[in-house]
């Protein structure tokens, strides 16, 4: 696969998302930002919450309970930061990183405090590709409404 290109990837892993139903928009981006975590065609299907509207993301149930749910600050710092997102002018990786970095300077928290919440309120997951070119993949406005829906579920529970 690491030998491959990005549409020859595409094409060799497209078919699993169409076989279990998800869209193949954003499919050459999340390949890019995976690269060599494809090991075979069936690995696109780790990401399959880049294909799913954010009201359809699968939650690690595990994840979500340590990340979120424990933590106290969690869902204030998500709240906080989701508001410094809506800021950005621009949406790219380097700014988004730079954004939590700020973030964690002026709230006066570790890094580790935001960062695992902030994967698993976007991505469902603990463990990916990059963080910034996963929200930059979302894009702002899907990015922020995952925070919202991760919040919306902890508050239902």
């Amino acid at each position: 696969m690491n030998l491959l290109t990005v549409d020859e990837k595409a094409a060799m892993t497209g078919p699993y998302l169409v076989q279990v139903g998800l869209s193949k928009d954003k499919l050459d981006e999340v390949i890019r930002a995976a690269a060599d975590r494809i090991k075979i065609a069936g690995d696109i299907l780790d990401y399959a919450n880049f294909f799913v509207p954010g009201s359809q993301v699968v939650y690690d149930e595990a994840a979500f309970d340590k990340r979120i749910r424990t933590p106290e600050e969690a869902p204030a710092l998500l709240r906080k930061f989701a508001e410094a997102l809506q800021e950005l002018a621009a949406f790219d990786a380097t700014s988004i990183e730079k954004s939590l970095q700020q973030f964690v300077e002026s709230e006066g928290i570790r890094h580790a405090q935001i960062v695992h919440a902030l994967r698993v309120a976007v991505t469902g997951k603990t463990v990916g590709f990059g963080l910034f070119e996963g929200l930059e993949i979302l894009g702002k406005t899907e990015s922020i409404l995952r925070i919202g829906l991760a919040l919306a579920r902890l508050e239902s529970r």
